[in-house]
């Protein structure tokens, strides 16, 4: 419905912004502006301004800035429309005249929703009346749930008749078959002549709600024993068909009082799940959660989770949290949601991810020794969608060959490239990069374990060098003769047997200081093309290159003892080096503590490692044609 700039000015005009907002957020006057906590997000201090005279609001701690009415979407879940009526229905001001045809179609929602409204409180007082008594056996016993908590979440009962819902909307409401089919209530019968069936019978009714907290659908829970209905071909649950009011895959049970009290949550600052709701996987769940102190829980249709439904756990907070029963149908439903996700994702949209126990949903964990205790451990202490997507795709095959190894990069990469938002795919591959040459390393190193470990006695107990030990690790990293990395490039240079072995680590490795770079890719290109290695070539080589200074570093370090992998002062001159060129470990000795020295240097990191890694395959394809020219008798291949 579109509205002119006369109606949304006087509905502003009529409603004092801070008058509003004062609703929720405590105000008080800082000079021409009214100020307060951010409902957007906890904080000590208060951030969030009113100015009456531009009928605007301001939030410092979120960015967020808008009018009244941007105010009521952020804050309330709803679409522009949806506020725009609210506002309206707050100020007493009437809607403009649409179209006729819009008008109708209005009409006719209004009466839809009406019949829907009737609908739940018939259900509601049958549940309290006689033909309730086994459904609030089940409730009360089965459940745990009291008359309150009934009440709460409009929970009702579906007697076992045919027609006792019909009857009752076609003689108190003055409804037509039509209509009531047409919300999903009753069905056709197959039989000419004969009325309509409730849709409902013998069940356990939840209502389920739009955004504006009206009923829009029914969930119902079947009360006969399990096996009676798998011998019927009955499903336990079942929710409406889709309706004009109700679109499945734009509905989220329990969204609005979830959002109401996340919002409250976050402007009190109340523990740790205040950046967003709490994705569980059926209306049971949700309830379970709700009466047990996690008023934040919502659940979708009984569907996977859909593009709008993430939209609209976003449109509350920023970080919402999904958590699935351990089963293999909990994981499996929660790799297809960090697939609907992934192309998702930007700055400040994101989803953490955790798993019940196996064999146990939120209502069993909850009735469980310290349940609640439990859940809030599982809830704080979920996991971010690169992690699930790490694991599954490792689970998928063990990356013990190269084939399989480059299985494991290319669906990770593929995966990350559905990544729209820039930024975060650039950072998706940057961890998956890091995460795969550590898983690399890790490889490595359990196979040089298991070779050790096969070694012979003489060569574990062998004394150690010169610069071996129980210090040589901590004396190469610190470089106390030296600068950062210098001793663990005069250990290669000096045993070129250990450089075949230890490329990758030395490809990646980030020696901060240049002169030390020098010296690493000199040693490397004469391991390349001349196979023969010793400090005075690469130090010639360096002189050729007009690098004096990392000459006069080269020619300073001391000289060092022969060493290999199969002693322990190799395993430790191996493990120091792998160990070198983390951003943790360059942030320390750079003295960089910011967030944005950090993301500068990861950033800095990736890029040097695609250039190095291009500068190998470069040195190795040319030394490749070098050696072909030499074997073919070229007289210009030296």
């Amino acid at each position: 419905m579109r509205f002119s700039e006369e109606f949304l000015d006087e509905l502003k005009d009529r409603i004092r912004l801070s008058d509003y907002i004062g609703r929720k957020v405590k105000l008080v006057r800082s000079g021409k502006h009214m100020k307060g906590l951010s409902p957007f997000k906890p904080e000590k201090t208060a951030s969030f301004f009113v100015d009456d005279d531009k009928r605007s609001f301001n939030c410092y701690a979120t960015g967020l800035h808008g009018d009244l009415i941007s105010f009521v979407q952020e804050t309330e879940g709803l679409d522009f429309t949806e506020s725009v009526k609210k506002l309206a229905d707050f100020a007493g001001l009437e809607l403009p005249t649409s179209s006729p045809q819009e008008q109708k179609v209005l009409r006719r929602r209004k009466s839809l929703q009406e019949l829907m409204e009737a609908t739940v409180v018939f259900y509601e007082n049958t549940l309290r009346g006689p033909d309730g008594a086994e459904a609030r056996e089940y409730l009360s016993r089965k459940r745990g749930l009291n008359e309150a908590a009934w009440a709460r979440h409009r929970i009702g009962y579906a007697p076992q008749g045919w027609q006792a819902l019909r009857d009752y909307l076609v003689e108190q409401m003055d409804a037509t078959d039509q209509e009531l089919i047409e919300i999903g209530v009753v069905r056709p019968s197959n039989k000419p002549g004969k009325p309509p069936y409730d849709a409902f019978r013998n069940r356990v009714i939840f209502p389920i709600s739009d955004a504006a907290g009206k009923p829009v659908a029914l969930g119902g829970r079947a009360l006969e024993p399990a096996d009676v209905l798998k011998d019927k071909g009955i499903p336990k649950y079942v929710n409406s068909s889709e309706t004009p009011l109700f679109r499945k895959s734009s509905t989220i049970y329990g969204y609005g009082p979830a959002r109401d009290a996340l919002h409250q949550s976050a402007r009190n600052g109340q523990g740790a799940l205040t950046r967003g709701l709490v994705l569980v996987e059926g209306y049971m769940d949700v309830i379970a959660l709700v009466e047990h102190g996690f008023p934040t829980a919502v659940a979708p249709m009984g569907t996977a989770l859909t593009d709008d439904q993430l939209r609209m756990l976003w449109r509350v907070g920023p970080e919402p949290i999904m958590c699935f029963d351990g089963d293999g149908a909990g994981v499996k439903a929660a790799y297809r949601a960090i697939d609907v996700a992934l192309p998702m994702l930007e700055p400040g949209r994101s989803v953490y991810v955790t798993f019940l126990p196996d064999g146990l949903d939120p209502d069993d964990l909850l009735k469980t020794n310290d349940g609640e205790g439990r859940m809030r451990d599982l809830l704080t202490g979920a996991r971010p969608l690169v992690d699930i997507l790490w694991e599954r795709e490792l689970a998928l095959e063990t990356p013990d060959t190269p084939e399989r190894k480059a299985g494991l990069e290319a669906r990770l990469f593929e995966l990350v490239g559905t990544i729209q938002h820039e930024q975060v795919r650039t950072a998706y591959r940057r961890e998956v990069k890091e995460r795969l040459y550590q898983l690399s390393m890790e490889s490595r190193r359990r196979e040089r374990e298991a070779s050790w470990r096969g070694g012979s006695r003489n060569d574990r107990d062998k004394p150690y060098a010169r610069f071996g030990g129980a210090r040589m690790t901590q004396d190469i990293i610190n470089d106390k003769l030296g600068r950062g990395g210098l001793g663990l490039l005069c250990y290669a240079i000096e045993n070129p047997s250990l450089i075949e072995e230890a490329r990758d680590a030395l490809v990646i490795a980030d020696f901060l200081d240049p002169d030390v770079s020098a010296i690493r890719d000199a040693m490397l290109d004469l391991q390349d093309f001349c196979g023969e290695l010793d400090r005075e070539a690469v130090g010639a080589h360096l002189r050729n290159l007009g690098r004096a200074r990392s000459v006069k570093l080269l020619n300073e370090y001391p000289r060092t003892e022969p060493i290999d992998l199969n002693t322990p002062e190799g395993r430790r001159w191996l493990d120091a080096l792998e160990r070198f060129p983390t951003v943790a470990a360059l942030r320390v000795e750079a003295g960089e503590d910011s967030a944005e020295a950090i993301d500068d240097g990861v950033d800095e990191f990736a890029a040097q490692w695609e250039r190095r890694k291009r500068l190998v395959a470069e040195r190795q394809a040319l030394k490749a044609r070098v050696q072909e020219d030499a074997d073919s008798g070229d007289p210009d291949a030296a």
